[in-house]
C-alpha cells in the first residue's frame, strides 16, 4: 500500500464517524418525532355543540349524532389512544355544511374504550375538560332474534325524504338510529341493544312503549309506539306531524293542527320560570321534567319572540338555553309535549325581564300575596325592529357520551387550543445536520 493511500485512510476514518454518529442522530430524531408525536388536532372551534350521541353501540360498532351551533362540515378523528387519533369516520349525511351530522365507527374491538374528538372546518369540538370524549364498546355477545324497527318518511310536499335522522330510544339502552334512503325508507336493528349502563345485552318487550325522533334542521317528527308496532310503523310518516302507536293494536295516527289541552301526567313539569315571576336579568332559566325521549316544544312571546325544541333526556329532564338576551317586558311563555298516551300536553307560565337596578315593589292584592310591578318601568313601548329580531336554532338536550375520564355531558364551550411543537427532535436533527456538514469538509 503506498503511503498516500494510507495518508488519505487516515484522514478519511474521522470523517466516516462523524457521518455514522450523524445519520444515528438524524434516524433517531425523525423516529422520536413520528413515534411520539400526538397525532390528535389541538385548534378549538368557534363552534359550539347543541346535540351529542353516542348510538348504535355494540361489541364492534358504534355511530356519534351531533349538532353544532351553526351549519358547517364535520368529521370524527378516533382511536384507542388519546393522543393518537389515526382513525376518521366521514359524515353518512354527505358532504357540504349542514346542522346536523352523523359519523358510523366500524370495525371496533369488543369490551375497548375509543377517544374521539369532532372535527370542523376550523378546528376541533371537545369535552368539558378540554379532553377528548370516549365510550366503550360491549363485550362480544350473542345477538337476539328481534324483528327490526322500519318505516318511511316523506316531506309535506309527499317527496320521500332522504338523508333524514331517525333515532329510537329504548328505556335504560342506548340510542338507535339510522339514516332515510333517497326512497325515505329507514331500518333499524333490534338484535343488539345494549343497556348503557352494564353495557350489557338487552331485550325490551314488545309492549315497551319507545320513542321516535325523525328531525332535519328545520323539521322534526316525535313518535310513541309499542315496541311491536314498529315492524314497520303502520303509517307514512310526513315529516312535521306527530305520531301516536300506543294503544295496542289500534292505531292512533297522526296528532295534527294544534296541540289541545291534556290532563299533565306527574312526570311532565315546568320547573322554571315560576309563574308571574319577575327577573333580574337577559335570560331566564327554563327547565322541567319529562318522559324520555320525548320532543319539548318552547315559545317565548312578549316583546320579543323566540321559540326552539329540546328533548327529555334518560333521566325525564329537559333545559332550554335561551339563545338571546331578552329585553324588558312581560313575556309568555308556552311549552308543548308529550305524555305517556302521546297526547300533546300545553303548559303556559308569565314572567317579567327587568332592567338590572330595577326594584320590585308590591301592589295590595284579595289574596294578600304581592303582585310584582317595576319601580321604573321603561318609557315608552318596546317594539323590536323586525330586522333584526333574532330567531332561535333548535337547542336539544339529549343522553350524552362520557368524557374522558370524566362521566358527563358534551361541552358547549370548546377548550382553548394548545400551541407550541416538542423542540428534542429537531435539536437532534440540526445537529446532526450539523456534524454532516463537518464530515463533509473533512472529505473535500
Amino acid at each position: 500500500m503506498l503511503y498516500s493511500d494510507l495518508y488519505l485512510n487516515e484522514h478519511r476514518r474521522p470523517a466516516k464517524m462523524l457521518v455514522a454518529i450523524a445519520l444515528v442522530l438524524v434516524s433517531s430524531a425523525i423516529g422520536f418525532y413520528f413515534f411520539t408525536n400526538n397525532s390528535q388536532p389541538t385548534r378549538a372551534s368557534k363552534l359550539s355543540l347543541e346535540r351529542h350521541e353516542v348510538t348504535n353501540l355494540t361489541s364492534k360498532q358504534a355511530a356519534i349524532l351531533w349538532a353544532a351551533s351553526a351549519e358547517d362540515e364535520g368529521s370524527i378523528v378516533y382511536g384507542t389512544k388519546k393522543n393518537r387519533l389515526d382513525l376518521i369516520a366521514i359524515d353518512s349525511l354527505g358532504k357540504g355544511k349542514k346542522k346536523y351530522h352523523f359519523a358510523e365507527l366500524t370495525n371496533l374491538e369488543p369490551n375497548t374504550t375509543y377517544y374521539y374528538r369532532i372535527l370542523t372546518t376550523d378546528g376541533t369540538l371537545v369535552a368539558a375538560d378540554g379532553d377528548s370524549f370516549s365510550f366503550k364498546t360491549a363485550k362480544e355477545t350473542q345477538v337476539n332474534t328481534a324483528s327490526p324497527a322500519y318505516g318511511t318518511v316523506i316531506n309535506p310536499d309527499q317527496t320521500p325524504a332522504d338523508k333524514v335522522l331517525v333515532v329510537m330510544y329504548v328505556s335504560n339502552a342506548y340510542p338507535l338510529a339510522d339514516v332515510t334512503s333517497s326512497s325515505g325508507e329507514w331500518l333499524i336493528p333490534l338484535q343488539n341493544i345494549v343497556n348503557a349502563k352494564t353495557l350489557e345485552p338487552l331485550t325490551p318487550s314488545e309492549q315497551n312503549i319507545i320513542t321516535i325522533n325523525i328531525f332535519t334542521s328545520n323539521r322534526h317528527s316525535s313518535i310513541r309506539a309499542l315496541l311491536k308496532n314498529t315492524h314497520p310503523l303502520p303509517e307514512t310518516v310526513i315529516l312535521g306531524n306527530n305520531y301516536s302507536f300506543v294503544e295496542g293494536n289500534e292505531v292512533l295516527g297522526a296528532v295534527t293542527g294544534a296541540p289541545t289541552q291534556s290532563p299533565i301526567s306527574p312526570a311532565i313539569q315546568l320547573t322554571f320560570p315560576v309563574d308571574n315571576s319577575v327577573i333580574p336579568g337577559k335570560r331566564p332559566l327554563v327547565k322541567g321534567t319529562g318522559i324520555a325521549g320525548a320532543f319539548v316544544s318552547t315559545t317565548i312571546d312578549g316583546p320579543m319572540h323566540l321559540s326552539g325544541s329540546v328533548v327529555v333526556n334518560k333521566e325525564g329532564e329537559w333545559q332550554y338555553s335561551v339563545p338571546h338576551d331578552l329585553v324588558p317586558g312581560k313575556y309568555a311563555f308556552t311549552m308543548v309535549t308529550q305524555n305517556e298516551e302521546g297526547n300533546n300536553v300545553v303548559v303556559k307560565r308569565t314572567f317579567t325581564i327587568i332592567k338590572s337596578g330595577e326594584q320590585v315593589l308590591g301592589e295590595s292584592t284579595p289574596s294578600g300575596t304581592l303582585a310584582p310591578s317595576l319601580s321604573s318601568a321603561p318609557s315608552g313601548t318596546i317594539t323590536p325592529d323586525l330586522s333584526t329580531t333574532p330567531t332561535s336554532e333548535p337547542t336539544i338536550i339529549v343522553i350524552n357520551p362520557l368524557a374522558t375520564d370524566t362521566p358527563g355531558a358534551a361541552t358547549t364551550t370548546p377548550a382553548p387550543p394548545v400551541s407550541g411543537i416538542d423542540s428534542i427532535p429537531w435539536m437532534m436533527m440540526g445537529f446532526g445536520i450539523t456534524i454532516v456538514g463537518a464530515g463533509l469538509v473533512i472529505l473535500l
